[in-house]
């Protein structure tokens, strides 16, 4: 419907880097090499967490799932180390 498509844009506009700094927790920040929903300015962004991680796995938007082997080798690694 045309309010839930207005919701939607609505909260993926939202910026809300200003609180990335606040964020305390450490953090894996997974990103497809072949993303072209979310480009990669959005992913350096995100890198300034403080004890943040960035991963690139192969794959798309979904490279979580296309990429699952390496997606949880890394997040169990992850886990693991924190």
């Amino acid at each position: 419907s045309f309010i839930m498509k207005e919701t939607f844009k609505n909260v993926v506009s939202y910026d809300q880097s200003k609180l990335l700094k606040s964020i305390t927790a450490p953090t894996a920040i997974f990103w497809g090499n072949d993303d072209v929903d979310t480009p990669l300015y959005m992913a350096k962004k995100l890198s300034k967490i403080p004890d943040s991680n960035l991963f690139f796995l192969e794959g798309g938007h979904y490279a979580y799932v296309t990429d699952n082997d390496r997606f949880l080798r890394i997040l169990t690694a992850f886990i693991d180390e924190v």
